[in-house]
């Protein structure tokens, strides 16, 4: 007889923008357990924390056994018991349902009720099973988990990852345990993206799950932390007109808070093939966006003009994809960015420099080899004359062309050497007047240079 299954289910194909809003899909058991008393001594922050720093493990201190692609129930067990709330080791997915609701657990209807140390239970299309996954809340939409099996993103089937990245599930269960502190505001896991306020008095971060972090005068209009998506959220961009912004998908989704929505790339029924979106750019203030993709594609929504596309560029060099897309201030073109420090420039955006060969109007070599660029490019801003552009590393050091002043980096470089505090960078955003930038790290953590504010971090830990 199976003693335990956490079921094997490849990622469905990213292509539609939201596939389902917030809920419980179907769930019968909304109601139960409402009374059940708060289970005593559990710390839902200790099983958070206990599930970050043992996801990618498959040795447990206490001698247990693993069970690779089967091991959802027997981590989260685990991670209970490090927050004090010990069920035993259960290994199969519907004894452990029926066994948190039982001790404390209550059934709500949405991912933004829960709290670190919170569980989310799936049930597979077809299952025989009641239960067939489960995962453990950490935080800002985000979960860590066993039993992925996908080896790209998970070594030993462990994984942090959005909420809903596991495809089309029959049924969905958040399980709440009543009393537990949820993040602070503001505090993300997984940071994608950044961006300025149009003031510059203020900047938001966003998370993979697409969790909204607003600082200074940056106003939070919103998130899709609640939705169940089709890929993640790559990227934040404001609407200088409003003062909101959109959040954009890797599949092209595209979400409007306090801003117009022109459109998207599932709905053009466009097929991005091995290709993900990597960027958006606002165009003029007359109103539209443009979406690229890591092959190059562009896509211009609204009244953002086309004026072409770094397609068949990248052919031949291995690893090699677009980053990031930079509007030109005056509206009129846009750079794209490759990870190899390449600049492609479109429309009336001037090429002033670029990594990929020689390092044409480089202004700080800091983090470059006698071979060149040391770690990928991530991000770039340009500045508000449209006379020059700064690019990032993951390691965080800084590169400035043209107009554009170098005003300092995390790095510290020596020769040919360097070395960051950042783990890794994923963007850098320039001030409207660029006086001035901030470096955002994955994990929250923001640097100012230059005439900068600091206005906060989204540090989770």
């Amino acid at each position: 007889m199976v003693k335990f299954r956490c079921a094997i289910m490849l990622l469905l194909a990213v292509t539609s923008l939201v596939v389902i809003s917030s809920g419980v899909f179907n769930n019968t058991d909304f109601a139960h357990a409402q009374s059940v008393p708060t289970p005593s001594g559990y710390s839902g922050t200790q099983a958070a924390e206990w599930a970050q720093q043992n996801v990618y493990s498959d040795v447990y201190s206490d001698g247990a056994p693993f069970y690779g692609e089967n091991d959802c129930a027997n981590f989260v067990s685990h991670a209970m018991a490090a927050g004090g709330l010990n069920d035993g080791d259960i290994i199969w997915v519907p004894t452990l349902y029926n066994w948190v609701l039982a001790n404390g657990g209550v059934l709500v209807s949405s991912v933004t009720q829960l709290v670190p140390g919170d569980l989310i239970f799936f049930q597979w299309p077809s299952s025989q099973y009641s239960w067939d996954h489960v995962t453990m809340y950490i935080g800002s939409g985000m979960v860590s988990t066993h039993g992925d099996v996908n080896p790209a993103y998970a070594p030993s089937y462990g994984t942090i990852k959005p909420w809903w990245r596991w495809g089309t599930a029959s049924d969905i269960a958040f399980v709440h345990f009543p009393g537990q502190p949820a993040l602070s505001p503001n505090q993300l896991i997984q940071v994608s993206s950044m961006s300025s306020f149009p003031s510059g008095n203020g900047y938001w971060m966003v998370n993979t799950s697409g969790d909204v972090a607003a600082f200074g005068a940056a106003p939070n209009e919103g998130s899709t932390m609640g939705m169940y998506l089709a890929a993640d959220i790559v990227g934040i961009v404001p609407d200088n007109k409003t003062g909101g912004y959109w959040l954009v998908g890797g599949d092209g989704g595209v979400f409007s808070f306090n801003a117009p929505f022109y459109g998207s790339v599932p709905g053009l029924n466009i097929p991005l093939s091995n290709a993900q979106i990597v960027g958006m750019a606002a165009s003029s203030s007359d109103g539209g966006y443009w979406l690229v993709a890591s092959n190059g594609a562009v896509f211009g929504f609204g009244k953002a003009p086309y004026y072409g596309s770094a397609v068949g560029q990248l052919e031949g060099l291995a690893g090699v994809s677009i980053v990031d897309i930079v509007r030109s201030p005056h509206g009129q073109g846009y750079w794209l960015v490759a990870s190899n420090g390449a600049v492609y420039n479109f429309g009336q955006a001037e090429w002033l420099g670029s990594l990929n060969s020689s390092p044409q109007g480089l202004s700080s070599p800091q983090g470059l080899s006698n071979q060149g660029l040391m770690l990928p490019v991530v991000g770039a801003s340009a500045t508000s004359n449209s006379q020059g552009y700064w690019l990032v590393a993951s390691n965080g050091a800084v590169y400035a062309f043209g107009a554009a002043k170098f005003l300092g980096s995390p790095v510290q470089s020596t020769g040919s050497t360097s070395t960051a505090s950042l783990d890794p960078a994923v963007g850098v955003a320039a001030t409207p007047n660029g006086s001035g930038y901030w470096l955002a790290s994955s994990s929250g953590a923001v640097f100012g240079f230059g005439q900068v504010g600091y206005f906060g971090s989204a540090l989770s830990g």
